[in-house]
């Protein structure tokens, strides 16, 4: 649901009772490390939120880690007003906060456009989910996380070689970081 920025409050719901069951503290930096890379950095709101019950569910010294992943880019808070639209806060009002959220999430998904999901569209790094993989005759790199998604690096060299180079790949190259 990640990946293909689908569901994203639930996604943050899981990623909150993951961290407050004090699962895997590797785990836990791993999905808000993506759920901060597919959506672009995360709703200020929602980062404070997450950031305060990692850092009360595995210790304070991980205030570290926070800056560090800040500083490489790879779990960064959105700047403020950067979601929340006029329309959205209008549609917010009218209804209750669980339809608020789910509406919110459809408006800025729909508003912010994620590098991520321009490459993996542009790339084709969540194949469609109606192929069968065989382990014993892989056909498809897609095979290695069982058809659900193709590691950016890996289609990357695959177009290089398949166009003899960078050529044709100019607006590829221009969404990455």
């Amino acid at each position: 649901a990640l990946l293909e920025g689908f569901e994203i409050r639930e996604c943050i719901t899981f990623i909150e009772e993951h961290i407050i069951r004090q699962a895997s503290l590797t785990e836990s930096l791993r999905l808000l490390c993506l759920l901060s890379i597919t959506e672009n950095g995360l709703p200020p709101k929602d980062y404070r939120m997450l950031k305060t019950q990692f850092l009360q569910s595995y210790g304070m010294d991980h205030l570290f880690t926070f800056a560090n992943l800040r500083q490489l880019g790879l779990l960064v808070e959105q700047q403020p007003g950067e979601t929340l639209t006029v329309m959205e806060s209008k549609v917010g009002k009218l209804v209750n906060d669980k339809t608020a959220g789910k509406l919110t999430d459809a408006f800025s998904s729909l508003a912010k456009k994620s590098n991520f999901r321009a490459l993996s569209r542009k790339l084709s790094l969540v194949p469609k989910s109606d192929k069968d993989y065989d382990l014993r005759v892989p056909k498809d790199m897609a095979y290695i996380f069982s058809g659900a998604y193709i590691t950016l690096s890996c289609k990357l060299i695959e177009q290089a070689l398949e166009r003899d180079g960078w050529t044709g790949l100019e607006e590829v190259t221009r969404l990455l970081n």
